[in-house]
């Protein structure tokens, strides 16, 4: 005997059925001519499902268990594809045959026994993050923002810099334009980075129920390629996009609204698809899913419902300035806004030395910055802290797309502190910036340097520069 369920009343994509006494939440049911929803809440007489897919549903219509699940094509050809969340190819090229196994829409993270210590680094090439808030394999790391801040750029160039790291990179577009993925996809394409990239997008016109389940396929998918013993970087962007959705079909199911008129369980909803974030061991079958959960932020403020909630939920966050943006600063990152609470655990004895000067001299800039226009009246100290300062904040700018090796950005992060960085003024650093961070990495002087850097003290690399300052100082227009 199959069971069926009749539609009993439909208000827009929300389905009302009476009968399907063995469903659960989450299972799939459809139609015989395909038209498929999900077993979004369960009542004691009646289930409540959301349609997936864009047609017109009317009471009477008759739903079945659909046994077979979500098929998407097989993960490992997903590499340099764009897809829906259903698994519809978008990029124009040759389809893909549909994987034997289903993805599971349910699943929960594996517990405490199959997790190791977040050990490794996770190298973005970008000086500010790698040095001063360093993202572990593995970590859970919120990107915070408000609009025109440079998240987006911040986000294609870490992928863009992940193509020789191992890394597969999955990028999860909820509800952004088609013409936003199109760019990122463009500038992905040109710099060679699309064959370790899956793109996932969720447009604004695909039905409102799929742009909520983008995130949980999106994991599925990512936790595939983990248990084959992958390093994953999975990006949503963005989660407040995410939780108005949710907000709306909660609204239109007429459940009692929560704060701001979110549902009760909103923390729940994001909470138990962070969790999937960790460094596992060989129980869960090994590799690592690094999370970079996007959020958008209004006014640089992180006290509202949502951007508390997912900070609750995540190993640290990156907040990007929209004043810092204007001012021509990239990344945008407001460092002292922003926490990595196990990354600096991945990092090397000499990184943590010149990452505590480097966060040192900002602070002290910050605090006598302000005496700056009483010039000649201060006196050398605080002239050379405001100095110190002011070359530190330059060395952390970097131009878009600019991938710097990890080496080389511990040897300048040294140069303030150096001979060289007593005498070199911001003018001179920004117009020899490109040579220096060339000759660091290139001289074969400062290439043996590099290689021994693990084993030495910040002090000591100091000295060593400082008997280069030279060779340094040429590649510096006077």
């Amino acid at each position: 005997m199959v069971e069926v369920g009749v539609v009993r009343s439909v208000k827009n994509y929300i389905l009302t059925l009476d009968g399907l006494p063995s469903a659960h939440l989450n299972d799939l049911v459809a139609t015989d001519d395909g038209k498929r929803a999900m077993v979004s809440s369960l009542t004691e007489n009646q289930i409540e499902a959301l349609l997936l897919d864009e047609t017109t549903i009317k009471p009477g219509e008759v739903f079945h268990p659909e046994k077979e699940g979500f098929h998407l094509p097989p993960v490992e050809s997903l590499r340099g594809r764009i897809i829906s969340p259903l698994g519809r190819l978008l990029d124009g090229q040759s389809p893909l045959p549909p994987d034997p196994q289903a993805l599971p829409l349910d699943e929960v993270a594996e517990g405490i026994e199959t997790r190791e210590l977040v050990k490794e680094q996770l190298t973005t090439g970008i000086t500010v993050v790698d040095a001063l808030i360093p993202v572990g394999k593995g970590q859970k790391e919120a990107v915070f923002g408000e609009p025109r801040s440079g998240k987006t750029a911040f986000i294609q160039d870490v992928i863009i810099n992940q193509k020789d790291q191992a890394v597969t990179c999955i990028y999860t577009a909820v509800g952004r334009p088609e013409m936003d993925i199109k760019r990122l996809t463009q500038k992905l394409a040109a710099a060679k980075a699309l064959a370790h990239t899956i793109i996932i997008s969720a447009s604004p016109q695909e039905p409102i129920p799929l742009i909520a389940l983008t995130p949980t396929i999106a994991f599925a998918l990512a936790n595939r390629l983990r248990r084959q013993g992958e390093d994953v970087l999975l990006v949503i962007d963005d989660l407040g996009t995410h939780a108005k959705i949710l907000r709306e079909i909660a609204l239109l199911s007429g459940r009692i609204p929560g704060r701001e008129s979110y549902p009760g369980d909103i923390f729940y909803q994001h909470a138990h698809l962070i969790e999937h974030g960790g460094n596992y061991n060989s129980k869960a079958g090994g590799g690592s899913l690094t999370l970079l959960p996007v959020m958008e932020t209004e006014m640089e403020g992180l006290s509202y419902l949502l951007p508390t909630n997912l900070i609750a939920s995540t190993d640290g966050h990156l907040f990007f300035s929209s004043a810092l943006y204007a001012q021509g600063h990239y990344p945008a990152i407001a460092v002292e806004k922003s926490v990595t609470r196990v990354g600096r655990q991945t990092q090397s004895g000499v990184q943590k030395e010149i990452s505590d000067r480097v966060r040192n001299a900002l602070a002290d800039f910050e605090e006598f910055k302000t005496y700056s226009v009483f010039g000649a009246e201060l006196s050398e100290e605080t002239r050379n802290v405001i100095k110190t300062g002011e070359l530190v904040r330059e060395i952390l700018k970097q131009e878009p797309q600019e991938n710097i090796d990890l080496k080389t950005q511990i040897l300048i992060l040294h140069l303030p502190f150096t001979i060289l960085g007593q005498k070199l003024s911001v003018e001179n650093f920004r117009a020899g910036r490109a040579k220096l961070v060339e000759m660091l990495g290139t001289n074969p002087t400062f290439k043996a340097l590099a290689v021994k850097l693990d084993s030495l003290e910040s002090d000591e690399v100091i000295n060593l520069l400082n008997q280069e300052s030279e060779t340094l100082e040429a590649a510096c227009p006077k």
